[in-house]
């Protein structure tokens, strides 16, 4: 009985805060498209000292932030402002989340079986992290360096002098986002072309250089129909993998293009963590059953779903992927339809792939391995 009050007083708090989060979320609404919203942003660029004279009218407007036009010096560009309180506002909410998912997890069902409290977590230490501007302009240059070998990429121009960890200035980027198929024909681009574009930046990220785009949803990939440059924008999540993690993401392309089941099993486990106890027979059975028919050479079965079905049998076994890996589901769906063609005209990317991996395996061993641990670190 002693205990009640507390608890009672517990609760109180926590549904004020999910009221006063709803109230504040519609009154931002409220206020961005109603008749504050020009002196609300005039607010922001003088909270901020924004340099520039952006549009008034945001180019795009979210809770954390807005996106305006501007000119700097002749040259269009993109200025991101960051909401007054966006910090606190963050820090209220995860606040809010993190009492759900312990009281989630004192419950028996899938909250405790998953882990949420330790996702929730992770979850927001990105969001805070996407909140200083620095991190992004830093990320941005760091592709935009890293794609300069893949002609026809780009990511966008930061300007330092006129950027903060509040306000971020970049190049702007005229482009239409690069699952419009029907614009790309219409202006007579190479869909392959562009498809393999796209997937040659994806794997030098992922498999060569270990530093990628982090939130490559379609909106965040945008193509210029006059010279089909692809751009990557908004680089506020980035994600970076291990040497070793590299390597395993290769293999577990090797084996699927092997056709080998047990193997990709094998690889599968090894990129992931349980979040239960697990029992391994029981995880290698399971996949063999529901992964095989994808591998199965005689089968018809879309080799793509073994991956799919993959990631269902590690969850429905208790394990997951590791955070640093787990992009999956992210990828834009831009020339889904031209791969098989792509890889039928342009060759085998797995086979580039092996060589990249034998010529990376071998100085790995030899005098220029400290080099190799030295970039990872």
């Amino acid at each position: 009985m002693a205990g009640r009050p507390d608890a009672t007083a517990r609760e109180s708090l926590r549904i004020a805060q999910v009221y006063h989060t709803a109230l504040r979320y519609a009154l931002d609404m409220a206020v961005d498209h109603g008749p504050l919203a020009g002196a609300r942003r005039r607010v922001q660029f003088w909270l901020h000292d924004v340099p520039q004279q952006p549009d008034e009218v945001p180019l795009a407007a979210a809770s954390l932030g807005q996106v305006h036009r501007a000119r700097v010096g002749g040259e269009e560009v993109v200025v991101k402002v960051q909401r007054p309180g966006a910090a606190r506002q963050i820090r209220a909410d995860l606040g809010i989340m993190r009492n759900l998912t312990r009281f989630l997890e004192r419950q028996p069902g899938w909250a405790r079986e998953v882990g949420l409290a330790s996702v929730v977590d992770e979850f927001g230490k990105n969001v805070l992290a996407e909140l200083d501007y620095f991190g992004e302009a830093y990320n941005a240059r760091r592709l935009a360096n890293n794609m300069r070998e893949i002609p026809g990429v780009s990511v966008p121009r930061i300007y330092p002098r006129l950027s903060s960890a509040r306000v971020l200035t970049m190049q702007f980027i005229d482009g239409v986002t690069i699952t419009d198929v029907a614009r790309f024909r219409a202006a007579g681009l190479d869909l392959a072309g562009l498809s393999q574009r796209f997937l040659e930046a994806a794997v030098k990220q992922l498999l060569v250089d270990g530093f990628f785009h982090g939130d490559p949803h379609p909106g965040n990939v945008l193509v210029d129909v006059g010279s089909s440059t692809v751009s990557m924008i908004d680089l506020g999540m980035c994600g970076q993998l291990t040497l070793q993690q590299r390597f395993t993401l290769i293999h577990l392309l090797v084996v699927a293009r092997r056709q080998d089941v047990s193997a990709m099993s094998q690889v599968m486990r090894g990129l992931s963590t349980p979040f239960r106890r697990i029992d391994e027979t029981a995880y290698r059975r399971d996949f063999e059953r529901r992964v095989g028919r994808f591998l199965d050479p005689e089968s018809t079965a879309p080799i793509a779903g073994a991956m799919s079905v993959g990631f269902d049998v590690l969850r429905d076994n208790g394990l997951r992927l590791d955070p640093g890996v787990d992009a999956r589901g992210q990828s834009p769906d831009a020339g889904r339809g031209h791969r098989d063609d792509v890889a039928a005209r342009r060759g085998d990317p797995l086979a580039r792939l092996r060589d990249r991996r034998e010529a990376a395996q071998r100085p790995a061993h030899g005098r220029d391995a400290g080099q190799g641990g030295e970039r990872d670190r």
